[in-house]
């Protein structure tokens, strides 16, 4: 027999309806406090564009009494405190932050702002390490790590991040300029000056800090004979410089003129003599005893380093930009040719082309000669054919590229990606009957080929009368 359903009382079906109105209205109620929560942060935000500081914090607060964990007002609170100079009040709210997300990029750039500002370099070197740690690629944590280093006073640690700072943003004139300032601290005067040099030539607005760097480098040192050459001119009384360069340059001239008549093939003296006419605008000369150093020392840096300089100043940019690579082949971290480098390319977008045109060159002469060695082990490979033919037709080595492409229809008469190759290369180089054979193949072999039929009716069209040929190329238009 079946026991009769136990039916709820009236009292129990009113406390369940009561339970579910009450869960109701608490969802209700939190989700009520999130949009009142973001309603106060929006009138801070408001309040901080007209900058009522007082209403943009009160705002924020009542935001974070709606919503403690919200990241949002915190963050906003920081940034006002921060522009009212309050410290730790705007340390406190970023940390905050931080507690909610610990890899948040932007609050340790933030926080080693606020350290910074308020004179706790060691403080801020931490968050600007961790920011940059973080997202590899943001130049300006560098930057600022590199000045919390600076005020610091640890050039080394300034001259490694201004260092990483050019090399993620070269167009960056303070990172020049103070990393002049390091190298002159640490009185590296010659890196000091290039480091200068490119500060001014990508901002001529900071020509007077850098002005006043390089008289006092005169002043510390005014017996320098590079710094005297390079500065002197410009900063003191241009007669008595001139004079006194003239004098300095032609007494090296006789030392080292001397010195090799005694000793022919003295490296030093060559290179040295060509450092002195160099500098006495003498530029033939310098670059015969440059190229003389070059011929006893083909690995001597310094030496194309002079003769990619004299190139600069004669104008001859490829060539210095050949001196300047051939330096970095030995010495990839050199910084005159990298900074000289860096100055071409950034002046002479076009060059930078033609160095990316150059190493392409070089990777297909490279690519060539694995193929023609993967060859000799296995002649029929018909794969290394087709990459030693692809790699000679972007060489421009056309005859080669066409008898490696012949080897492969040897091996595979069939071979789609020859006849197209070949067909292309007889086009570029107007061989159209050539060409027309060879699509002609590809076609019968894939009559889809959209390669082939395309380039085959390419030919016809420069073969055809003015009228005939729009006709053909609205007809191309329509199948493509």
């Amino acid at each position: 027999m079946k026991k009769p359903r136990r039916k709820l009382n009236r009292g129990g079906k009113s406390l369940i309806y009561l339970l579910v109105i009450a869960v109701t209205l608490y969802l209700d109620f939190l989700i009520l406090r999130e949009f009142r929560a973001d309603v106060r942060l929006q009138r801070g935000i408001a309040a901080l564009h007209r900058k009522d500081w007082e209403g943009a914090i009160w705002e924020c607060r009542k935001a974070l009494a709606l919503k403690p964990s919200y990241a949002d007002a915190h963050y906003k609170l920081a940034f006002i405190y921060y522009a009212r100079r309050e410290w730790d009040k705007a340390i406190s709210e970023y940390e905050k932050v931080l507690a909610l997300d610990k890899n948040f990029v932007d609050i340790h750039y933030n926080l080693g702002t606020v350290y910074s500002a308020r004179g706790d370099f060691g403080q801020a070197i931490e968050c600007f390490k961790k920011s940059s740690e973080l997202y590899p690629f943001y130049a300006n944590a560098y930057h600022n790590l590199a000045n919390a280093y600076y005020d610091k006073g640890d050039w080394e640690g300034a001259i490694v991040s201004y260092k990483k700072t050019i090399e993620l943003r070269f167009n960056n004139p303070h990172a020049h300029l103070y990393l002049g300032l390091s190298y002159f601290q640490k009185k590296e005067w010659e890196r000091a000056l290039y480091a200068l040099d490119s500060a001014a030539s990508l901002d001529p607005s900071l020509e007077r800090q850098v002005r006043e760097a390089n008289e006092y480098m005169l002043e510390i040192v005014p017996d320098n004979v590079v710094l005297y050459t390079r500065l002197g001119a410009k900063y003191i009384d241009r007669k008595i410089a001139e004079r006194r360069i003239k004098a300095m340059w032609d007494e090296a001239l006789t030392i080292y003129q001397e010195r090799l008549k005694l000793d022919p093939h003295n490296l030093k003296a060559h290179l040295n003599l060509g450092i002195a006419y160099k500098n006495k605008g003498m530029w033939p000369e310098a670059e015969e005893e440059y190229e003389k150093v070059v011929e006893i020392d083909p690995r001597n840096v310094s030496a194309h380093n002079g003769l990619g300089a004299i190139y600069l100043q004669r104008r001859w940019w490829r060539k210095a930009v050949r001196e300047f690579e051939k330096s970095l082949e030995i010495d990839p971290r050199n910084e005159e040719a990298n900074w000289s480098l860096d100055l071409l390319r950034y002046h002479f977008p076009k060059i930078d082309e033609e160095m990316r045109g150059r190493r392409m060159s070089e990777m297909w002469e490279e690519a060539i000669t694995i193929y023609r060695d993967c060859l000799r082990f296995e002649p029929h490979n018909l794969k290394a054919h087709l990459n030693l033919a692809f790699a000679l037709k972007k060489g421009g080595r056309w005859w080669e590229a066409i008898e490696e492409y012949e080897k492969v229809v040897e091996i595979d008469p069939n071979n789609l990606q020859a006849h197209n190759s070949l067909g292309s290369i007889y086009m570029q180089n107007r061989w159209w009957e050539q060409a027309l054979a060879e699509f002609g193949k590809a076609l019968r072999i894939d009559p889809q080929n959209r390669e082939a039929y395309g380039k085959e009716r390419l030919i016809e069209y420069g073969n055809r009368t003015p009228l005939d040929r729009r006709k053909l190329l609205s007809s191309l238009k329509r199948e493509f």
